[in-house]
Order: structure tokens, then sequence, then C-alpha cells
């Protein structure tokens, strides 16, 4: 899953256009907009989700678990709100 979410749309083809609204919509029924990031910042959430995004899955594993959860996290809302400004326009 965390694959699939990590591509960038190819072209905008309605069909891709779908799909990419689809990821919006199961990043936001994971509840990441329940997460609050307050303390940690906009620029330091952008840098670890970038790292994620150059990661491959089998990468991320060999963090411990709650690195692991904390970079993923910090993806998942770095999509959200990169998502949201997309699926609002």
């Amino acid at each position: 899953m965390l694959f699939h979410l990590k591509q960038y749309p190819p072209e905008p083809t309605p069909a891709v256009i779908l799909s990419y609204l689809d990821r919006t919509e199961t990043v936001r029924s994971i509840g990441v907009a329940q997460v609050d990031f307050t303390d940690l910042g906009d620029d330091a959430i952008g840098y670890l989700a970038e790292l994620v995004r150059r990661y491959d899955v089998d990468d991320l594993k060999r963090f411990a678990p709650l690195k692991r959860y904390a970079l993923v996290t910090c993806f998942l809302v770095d999509a959200q709100k990169t998502r949201s400004i997309i699926s609002s326009r």
C-alpha cells in the first residue's frame, strides 16, 4: 500500500485522476488528519516525508518499529496536506 501511495500520477487522464483521488481518500480514511505534529513543524515533516519517498518499503523495514512508524506517519501527514491542496483545486 505504501508503494502505491508513493507513486506520482504519470499523466492527467481521467482514469489517473480518479485513481489519485482514491489514494487521497485512502490517506484520509487512515485518520492522518488527527495526528498532531504541531511541535515538529512543516519543514521537518517535509524532510522526513522526502526520506520515505526515497526509501523502498524493504529499506524502511530495517529501522526500529518506532522510527519506521514515525517516518511513515510524517509521509502520510505530508501526503494528506499535498493531496488536500490538489483535490481542492
